[in-house]
C-alpha cells in the first residue's frame, strides 16, 4: 500500500530492485485512468479512477514482460495479470478492498467481482492474490484452521470475517498478513 505513486514511482522501483522482486502488487496508487509505463527495468500496469483515489497496479520485471498473456483491468480495486511461467499460466490478482467505513454494499460488490474473476480462471492455471483487504484476521482461527494459520494479530473485524469466509468458500488460505 504505497499511499500514492504521485512523485514516488522511482522510490517504489528502488525498493522493488533492492528486494529483487519479479512482481510487486501496489495499492492506493492514486493515479487516474489505466495504462502501462516503463520504470527503469520494470513495467507498471495500473488502473485508477477519475477521482484519483484508490487505484492499483502490478510492477513486472523486464524479463517477464514478454511472458504477459493478458491484462484485465476490472476496476480501480481489481486487476488481473496473466503470465506464462514455464508451461503454466499464473494469474496474479492485485486487490484493494474497500476500507473500513465504506458501505457494506461496496464491500459485497468487491467480493462478488473477485469471486467472478476467480471462478473464471481455469483449474489448471495458478492463482496468487496480493493486496490490501483492509482488515484484521485476528489471532485465532476460530473454526477456520484451513484458511487461517493462527498467526495473525489483534482482534478480527467484520471486513476480515468477510475475507476469511470468502477464502474458505474459494478453498484458499490467507498468508503473510
Amino acid at each position: 500500500n504505497v499511499g500514492t505513486l504521485r512523485g514516488r514511482s522511482g522510490e517504489v522501483v528502488e525498493m522493488v530492485k533492492r528486494r529483487r522482486l519479479d512482481f510487486c502488487c501496489l495499492q492506493e496508487t492514486r493515479w487516474k485512468g489505466g495504462s502501462t509505463r516503463t520504470l527503469d527495468s520494470y513495467k507498471l500496469f495500473w488502473i485508477g479512477c477519475e477521482e484519483g483515489i484508490s487505484g492499483i497496479g502490478i510492477i513486472v520485471a523486464e524479463r517477464w514482460v514478454e511472458k504477459v498473456v493478458e491484462l484485465k483491468r476490472i476496476s480501480e480495486r481489481l486487476l488481473v495479470l496473466r503470465i506464462m511461467v514455464g508451461k503454466s499460466v499464473l494469474n496474479l490478482v492485485s486487490v484493494y478492498a474497500p476500507q473500513v467505513g465504506r458501505s457494506m454494499e461496496e464491500k459485497e460488490e468487491f467480493y462478488i467481482s473477485l469471486g467472478k474473476i476467480l471462478t473464471s480462471i481455469g483449474t489448471v492455471e495458478r492463482v496468487v492474490i496480493c493486496g490490501d483487504f483492509n482488515g484484521h484476521v485476528g489471532v485465532t482461527a476460530d473454526g477456520l484452521e484451513g484458511v487461517h494459520g493462527g498467526h495473525g494479530f489483534g482482534s478480527r473485524n467484520v471486513e476480515e470475517d468477510m475475507l476469511l469466509e470468502f477464502a474458505d468458500a474459494m478453498d484458499m488460505a490467507v498468508a503473510n498478513t
